[in-house]
């Protein structure tokens, strides 16, 4: 089954349909970078999102792969490659010792041949959310002795101690193991053969506070931001009421962008658990009657979590790309973990049942496996060797991104923030120095005088690119008339004013860099005559829009107009070298 899933995702990952660009992988790269080159600040410092354990155990898992094997896409591929293996041995084991071999197969071709969704996520690094799978799954799998004993067994102290460790680690990992726990502990106490023993809950409370000393740790060097979820508190979730436009178009959008395949693997998934658990409660006759505890507990979470998360300012509100649905990947190993047992309880009932379960599973895995060759087939069109040469020498870290969340972290004035970002070892500077200046802008707006004597204070070099990195700084709101107005005031001679025009050219008007967005900008360019400088830092927007697709980029620049169009050539040739590893 390994093999199996291994084969599938490289077929993905060589295709270049993986989801790239669209998480904060190449952020928690960054932090994997910035433990190697000794940036001289403590891990938790170093966090791309403080609420994230997950994410500081990918990158320091990262780092060592890095090392090895160069900072490339290609080793944070690696990385998840492990987390995705991890998930299915986990779901495996968890299947095989309760239900048999047959439910290890039923979950393993179910995990491999997922939604295109669910396939896509597998190979982003980002170490929470889809990592998480695997700490849900083995709360379930260490709570299971516990779940399923009989009136009068004891509960073994090994077991209490094992699962109070994983329960508080993973509450660090993902706070969204938090709710998991929180309704196993609820049905604990809940739900006969209730936990009563307080040597169990002793051991159980022990483990918790080994497993979420991480959390501690975190805390210790951060404060009230470990708790913080895009600038919400966690504990204060309700702070949007959903409307019911805001609802009905993310499902409509959702809906629209979903295939046949996944649409009905998606149907069955939701469908499967609820017809399962019927079936499972209504034949009091099953002398299999212990699991039936696990199967009602692992349903309870979902419908809890589903309700909460739907009545949260947590929720997503809009739908532009399957990444958006990465934090909702744990739910769909659950679900996943629900039709398994759903459907070897069918195989039980003889052959006939027996040949429509296997009906199900192979029929949803041959829908998955479709949705893997179409995922392939939408890939690059460059070929495999192209692809993989890609994968190795483009940089799997990125400083614009990633820097704003270290500045944050850090809690220093501007001069400081700047030299900190010096100690990184990057060759190519016209790639770090830039994402510096852009990152202070979280601070407030930098006027040119104020940035140019910043830089003069950190930096004695009077061709470093700092300022290039001015873009977010003079447009504002999108005005690009404004910053160029801003730039031409500069005396022709000042050496300042072909990196502010290049700055511009980089920023455009702050939208995500789409085709469109640089073709709207191009023509701005090209009506108001812009210099060359402006074009030059346009090459580095369309490299950022055509990243893994050279031959899209050379498409994109033979449309440019004539004149400046060697100029933007130029630009681009200089990203692409920038974010290559030499």
């Amino acid at each position: 089954m390994c093999v199996l899933l291994l084969a599938a995702r490289a077929v993905l990952v060589l295709s270049l349909a993986d989801a790239f660009f669209t998480g904060e992988e190449q952020a928690h790269g960054t932090v994997a970078k910035a433990i190697l080159d000794g940036v001289g600040l403590p891990w938790p410092r170093l966090i791309y999102q403080p609420y994230e354990g997950g994410g500081l155990v990918a990158s320091i898992l990262t780092a060592p792969v890095f090392a090895a094997f160069g900072p490339s896409l290609l080793s944070q591929k690696l990385v998840a490659f492990g987390f995705d293996l991890l998930n299915l041995i986990v779901g495996c084991s968890l299947c095989a010792r309760w239900f048999g071999l047959r439910a290890l197969w039923f979950f393993g071709l179910g995990y491999v041949f997922g939604p295109a969704a669910c396939q896509q996520t597998a190979l982003l690094n980002v170490g929470n959310h889809f990592a998480a799978i695997s700490i849900f799954l083995g709360v379930i799998h260490l709570a299971m002795p516990i779940l399923t004993r009989g009136a009068g067994e004891r509960v073994r102290a090994r077991e209490c101690l094992w699962l109070g460790c994983l329960s508080g680690f993973g509450c660090w990992f993902s706070f969204q193991v938090a709710a998991l726990v929180a309704v196993l502990a609820f049905w604990l106490v809940c739900f006969p053969p209730r936990l009563s023993s307080p040597s169990a809950w002793g051991w159980l409370v022990l483990g918790f506070a080994i497993g979420v000393t991480p959390l501690v740790w975190m805390w210790k060097h951060l404060g009230v931001r470990v708790f913080q979820i895009h600038g919400r508190t966690l504990g204060d979730p309700f702070g949007g009421v959903p409307t019911a436009s805001s609802e009905s178009g993310w499902y409509k959008d959702l809906v629209a962008e979903m295939t046949v395949p996944s649409l009905v693997q998606v149907v069955l998934l939701v469908a499967l658990p609820f017809a399962g658990a019927i079936v499972w409660w209504m034949d009091r006759s099953d002398s299999d009657v212990r699991p039936r505890r696990v199967y009602g507990f692992v349903l309870l979470f979902l419908i809890a979590f589903t309700i909460v998360s739907l009545n949260s300012s947590f929720k997503s509100t809009s739908f532009h790309h399957f990444s958006r649905l990465i934090r909702y990947m744990p739910q769909w190993g659950l679900a996943l973990l629900l039709t398994t047992w759903a459907l070897e309880r069918l195989a039980r009932g003889g052959s006939a049942l027996r040949r429509l379960a296997w009906g199900l599973v192979l029929g949803c895995a041959a829908l998955g496996a479709l949705q893997t060759v179409d995922l392939a087939r939408r890939g690059s069109a460059a070929g495999i060797g192209q692809a993989w040469t890609l994968l190795r020498t483009f940089k799997g870290y990125e400083y614009a991104d990633y820097l704003p969340k270290l500045f944050r972290n850090l809690d220093r004035d501007r001069e400081e923030l700047l030299r900190v970002a010096l100690r990184f070892e990057e060759p190519a500077q016209d790639l770090l120095l830039p994402a510096a200046i852009d990152a202070l802008r979280e601070g407030g707006v930098l006027s040119v005088e104020k940035a140019s004597a910043l830089v003069a204070r950190v930096d004695a070099r009077t061709d470093s690119s700092w300022l290039v990195g001015m873009g977010a700084h003079l447009v504002r709101q999108g005005h690009l008339g404004r910053a160029f107005s801003t730039v031409t005031k500069l005396a022709k001679d000042d050496p300042r004013r072909d990196a502010l025009l290049e700055a511009i050219g980089r920023y455009g008007r702050g939208s995500f860099p789409l085709p469109e967005n640089c073709t709207l900008e191009a023509e701005f360019y090209s009506t108001h005559g812009s210099p060359a400088a402006t074009w030059r830092g346009l090459g580095w927007r369309i490299h950022q829009t055509f990243r893994l697709d050279p031959a899209g980029a050379a498409a994109f620049l033979d449309g440019l107009p004539e004149g400046p169009r060697e100029a933007a050539r130029s630009g681009y040739e200089q990203a692409f070298r920038a974010n290559r590893l030499e």
